[in-house]
């Protein structure tokens, strides 16, 4: 009624729509203000980056999900209140979140000060906080502890850094791998890239793996008790019959094996530089590592063979346990969707004669692009072609385990023997692993398989994420300005012209 009769009193409708601008502008003004308040004194925060939305690796959740221990995370750090340091914060306190609703009460999270507990800090050996390192992680559990530093470049933590601390406090024992060498093998000390393969090795490093040199005494060669895995890595010369005695010794015993090897070119006698070793896979694990090479059909990069969840020339078999290169019905190819290059490979596959008390399983095949050269001395002329030759898929590594008397403990249960058989040694190359995550993560995988710790075997994280963009107290407030109070700035100044303009017409 009150309106109805103010209504009627002004009997102006300019006035009406002039009254409604106002509260409609008080209004705005208002709902501006709050926004402005909460954006300035607020703390709450959202990562929309694509490090914030991509999902977790799939083995930091296998992890996570496996922890039988309670397990303590410690981040330090400083009071200084820089913005790289709040940075930093934020972003591990978000990561950490995110694990912890996986892991639940078994992981423990806890931010300090560390300027308010140097103690603490002291105890645990991290003493203060650089200004080129923003926050100091702790990750314990039991006796064991890892310390990780955040990087001032990219101020968070790393997932696959945090994967591989929970892995090594979590690990009830370390599993030591020695690396044979003597015959012109990839080595950990190589200087050319090419037969160096420090980043695998020192991957293994990071998972819990003790790793090691092994050079046989020809007198007397004997592989240590104290070895998990022995690795046979692209040996250039055959091994002497002394040291094929020792290594069927060690897997009489129950012991795993890890044998690379490339093609090689056969001499004119008619024997290979690697013909001992080969006759050994032969008859004890009944694997043939062909006197070949795989070749692709195309022109361009004949020696690359692609790995690949999928086949390119014709549809899967249904009943095969394949999909594309990867045998879905093993542990350790199971899920595997990457895709790998390799270079210089040899065909592994099943030998014709059966060898008792072994189970072998196809691992990896090529694609059906390639067919198999026999005569490598023709394919290094150019001379090679396909008429008359095996043709892909071919199968290019091969896992088996063979039944052994060695009781594990106490129990009655025997300790299988097993070993994993690959046609290259390139794929662990310095060269190689840096520009191809998925040849690390197959090969990780391969030895956690034989290390019975196949809880381990997944995708890790990449850890790719770029450098955040870091702003100045003044320039937030400013984009805060710009994206609240400027928005109604915008909009009285359209309502100004809008003005002006009819006025001028009227």
């Amino acid at each position: 009624v009150a309106w109805g009769a103010f209504q009627k009193r002004r009997g102006d409708e300019r006035v009406l729509q002039g009254v409604r601008a106002l509260v409609a502008s008080a209004l705005m003004l208002g709902i501006c203000v709050v926004i402005y308040a909460f954006a300035v004194r607020s703390n709450v925060s959202w990562d929309l980056t694509q490090e914030g939305r991509t999902p977790l690796a799939p083995l930091t959740v296998q992890v996570l999900r496996g922890l039988n221990t309670e397990v303590e995370v410690l981040a330090f750090f400083s009071g200084r209140g820089d913005i790289v340091t709040e940075v930093a914060k934020s972003k591990t306190e978000r990561f950490l979140n995110r694990c912890t609703a996986i892991a639940g009460n078994l992981l423990s999270v806890e931010f300090k000060d560390i300027e308010s507990n140097p103690i603490l800090a002291e105890q645990l050996g991290i003493g203060s906080i650089s200004t080129k390192t923003p926050g100091i992680i702790i990750v314990r559990a039991g006796g064991k502890k890892r310390i990780l530093a955040l990087d001032e470049v990219n101020p968070r933590l790393k997932e696959h850094n945090f994967t591989n601390a929970l892995i090594n406090v979590v690990r009830e024992e370390s599993m030591k791998v020695y690396f044979l060498e003597g015959h012109d093998e990839l080595s950990i000390v190589n200087e050319y890239k090419a037969r160096n393969i420090q980043t695998f090795s020192l991957q293994l490093l990071e998972e819990g793996y003790e790793r090691d040199l092994l050079r046989l005494d020809p007198r007397n060669p004997v592989i240590p008790r104290d070895c998990a895995i022995l690795a046979i890595i692209g040996p250039e010369r055959d091994l002497a019959p002394g040291e094929i005695a020792a290594i069927q010794d060690f897997a009489d015993q129950g012991g795993r094996l890890f044998i690379a090897m490339d093609p090689v070119v056969q001499s004119v006698e008619g024997l290979a530089s690697d013909d001992r070793l080969r006759g050994w896979i032969e008859n004890y694990w009944g694997i043939t590592v062909g006197m070949d090479m795989l070749v692709a059909l195309s022109t361009n990069n004949r020696e690359s063979v692609y790995l690949t969840p999928e086949l390119t020339g014709f549809p899967e078999d249904p009943q095969s346990p394949f999909r594309g290169s990867y045998n879905y019905e093993h542990p350790i190819t199971r899920g595997f969707a990457g895709q790998m290059l390799w270079f210089t490979t040899r065909s592994v596959q099943r030998s014709n004669t059966r060898v008792d008390e072994v189970v072998r399983d196809a691992l990896l095949r090529s694609q059906d692009n390639v067919f198999v050269e026999t005569q490598i001395d023709m394919l290094l002329r150019g001379e090679s072609n396909p008429e008359g030759k095996q043709l892909g898929p071919v199968d290019v590594a091969m896992a088996a385990t063979r039944k052994t008397d060695v009781k594990v403990g106490d129990s009655d249960r025997t300790r299988d023997a097993r070993v994993i058989v690959v046609g290259d040694s390139t794929f662990l190359s310095e060269a190689k692993i840096p520009t191809n995550k998925y040849n690390l993560d197959m090969a990780l995988n391969m030895f956690a398989w034989l290390s019975e710790t196949e809880e381990l075997i997944g995708e890790r994280a990449t850890d790719d994420a770029a450098s955040p963009v870091i702003l100045t107290a003044g320039e937030r407030q400013t984009i805060a300005w710009i994206a609240t109070l400027g928005v109604l700035q915008a909009i009285v100044a359209c309502g100004l012209v809008v003005y002006f303009l009819r006025r001028r017409q009227a």
